[in-house]
């Protein structure tokens, strides 16, 4: 990347610093049948897009491609983008990990439900969405039964929203009770669309349009008890929009919503300049895109850490 000194990046160095220094490195120009390729979790599919169209106004040229493939691990893209922070033993150790995002898992159901007309105005506590995901008739025998019916959907293979999901309530996905879909987490909304009675956990981003900041047609948030004192108020109900959802979950970390992080892997060596530079501008002019498409920007001192991280792995390249 034309750098002739190497050096170690210290902790005090301003993060402000090290953008300037990382986007003004020389890239060389990029062959005309050479593309950027990323792959990963595909409900982040409209945030890259919306980054890639803003990045290439700033450097015209910049080519790139995001995969359609559904497992990130049968993946050599360039960039690899994670709906959740990987345990040790599922990362690579050729891959340096860089924090961008986080975002809520909400609960929806077909509005027209009669979950929705119910509980959408009542809400639901953490047993009642343990029975609803998570039944079991053994464990659930003396519990209350819900006032009206209902069909989860939930998806077939590994995914990032179902693993978050059932974690957050201390299960696995496999232990989610419902109909199993294939396909993407809008195979999931589709599958609410199109039956009264569906239900089911979906990523932040897919409810609300970008473009209105208002929830998806046909769609319901299931408002929860975020506060855990096992009743919904009338202050738990925010769900009118995008920015009234990120303002109450800016403000605490809530019970009863998963939030998880999104995380792009980068080869630790080898890795074309191009992909450092745009990971680079993601975690800086990037950033401002991520309330409209519904994501938290992460702790300053987390993005300070990934800048430093990034800017480590540049001085690095052979």
């Amino acid at each position: 990347m034309g750098i002739m000194i190497k050096f170690t990046i210290k902790i005090g160095l301003l993060p402000g610093l090290v953008v300037v220094w990382l986007m003004s490195n020389q890239v060389p120009a990029q062959p005309a049948d050479e593309e950027t390729v990323l792959s990963g979790a595909r409900f982040t599919n409209g945030l890259f897009e919306k980054w890639i169209d803003e990045y290439q106004i700033l450097y015209p040229g910049r080519k790139f491609r995001i995969e359609d493939k559904g497992a990130a691990e049968f993946s050599n893209a360039d960039l690899i983008v994670h709906g959740r922070r990987l345990s040790k033993s599922e990362t690579d150790k050729d891959r340096e990990y860089i924090t961008i995002a986080k975002y809520a898992i909400l609960i929806v159901s077909n509005e027209n439900s009669p979950f929705a007309d119910y509980y959408g105005k009542k809400g639901i506590n953490t047993d009642q969405i343990k029975q609803v995901f998570f039944f079991d008739p053994i464990e659930n025998v003396d519990k209350q039964e819900l006032k009206v019916p209902y069909n989860v959907y939930t998806r077939l293979q590994l995914a990032p929203s179902p693993i978050v999901f059932a974690s957050s309530f201390g299960y696995g996905q496999q232990q989610i009770h419902g109909r199993a879909i294939a396909g993407t987490d809008l195979h999931l909304i589709m599958a609410v669309l199109s039956d009264s009675l569906g239900i089911t956990y979906i990523p932040l981003p897919l409810v609300y349009s970008p473009e209105t900041g208002m929830i998806n047609a046909g769609l319901k948030v299931i408002p929860v008890d975020v506060d855990g004192n096992g009743r919904v108020s009338d202050d738990e109900h925010f769900y009118d929009s995008i920015s009234s959802v990120l303002e109450k979950l800016s403000a605490r970390r809530p019970d009863n919503i998963p939030v998880a992080e999104v995380q792009v892997s980068i080869l630790r060596k080898g890795a074309r300049p191009e992909a450092v530079q745009f990971l680079t501008w993601i975690l800086d002019g990037g950033q401002k895109s991520l309330a409209r498409f519904g994501y938290l920007n992460p702790d300053p001192k987390i993005l300070e850490n990934q800048l430093l991280k990034l800017a480590q792995l540049a001085l690095d390249q052979p």
